[in-house]
């Protein structure tokens, strides 16, 4: 496990992905929130669940409502009196008039909330992977042109007719419990993968790509180093991001590349510059 994915395992939770960034691989906010957009876009997990889409549109949860009908001369579903007699008195001569429920599908359900919540996030990640690239650390063109591809894919796939009617808001955490444990868990997996897997739970290897051999080394003697004062009960909290650096009891670490804050740069021991375990 290298040094940025250990440091990972310690940040408080929720992560914000773009603060991380900036502060241990030094990716300017801007930049970091295209990398990361078009590695959400780009991501696996995006393209498993867009291509099973055609399986999972066919296979959406479905719940029974039922609407008010007119019909005349015939029943279809239960016969609402009130709203008849109401009808009939209305119009003369129509003592054939039925107003009956009739059953219809409805398609606002929570798993489909899910299902479109995570397209949501596909295509919103695909449009800010063209952001103007900002610094030195750019996305291959290739999973730029993934990201846009997979991005008119969720954009066709919301078109879809059974899906128009499923609003567009908020997932909660109930929402995906349902989808994740419900009769047809199987057909929404992709979708709470990739909601899962969504900008704000980013993990140390989005962000791997972009470490260069120094801050890899800086990582692990981080790593290291925080290993041993929580060894030492000189750590009892979690790391959290504090005026541009990451710290946790006496330990800070802040990458030379990082935007604003304090300018103090690599791993620190009670504002001492660390350069190896002997030191402590």
């Amino acid at each position: 496990m290298t040094g940025l994915a250990r440091l990972w395992t310690r940040l408080e939770q929720p992560v914000d992905a773009v603060a991380v960034a900036d502060v241990l691989v030094g990716l300017r906010p801007g930049n970091a929130r295209q990398l990361l957009a078009v590695s959400l876009a780009a991501s696996p997990e995006a393209e498993d669940m867009l291509d099973g889409l055609p399986r999972v549109l066919r296979s959406l949860a479905v719940s029974t409502t039922s609407r008010p009908q007119r019909c005349d001369g015939e029943i279809r579903g239960p016969v609402l009196w009130s709203e008849t007699l109401a009808a009939r008195s209305a119009s003369p001569g129509a003592g054939g008039v039925f107003i009956c429920a009739s059953p219809r599908k409805a398609y606002d359900t929570d798993e489909n909330r899910v299902l479109v919540g995570a397209l949501q996030r596909v295509i919103r990640a695909a449009r800010a992977a063209e952001s103007p690239v900002v610094g030195s650390h750019r996305p291959s063109e290739h999973d730029l042109r993934r990201a846009r591809i997979n991005g008119e894919r969720a954009r066709r796939a919301l078109e879809h007719r059974s899906l128009q009617s499923v609003p567009r808001g908020t997932v909660t955490g109930r929402m995906v419990f349902k989808a994740r444990t419900g009769a047809k868990a199987s057909v929404f997996r992709g979708a709470v993968t990739l909601l899962q897997r969504s900008s704000v739970q980013v993990g140390a290897d989005d962000l791997s790509p972009f470490v260069d051999d120094r801050t890899l080394v800086e990582h692990a003697l981080a790593a290291d180093v925080v290993d041993l004062l929580v060894g030492r009960g000189l750590i009892s909290a979690r790391l959290r991001i504090v005026d541009g650096l990451l710290v946790g009891g006496p330990f800070a670490y802040g990458h030379p590349g990082r935007d604003g804050g304090d300018r103090r740069t690599g791993v620190l021991v009670d504002g001492r510059p660390i350069t190896s375990l002997t030191q402590l």
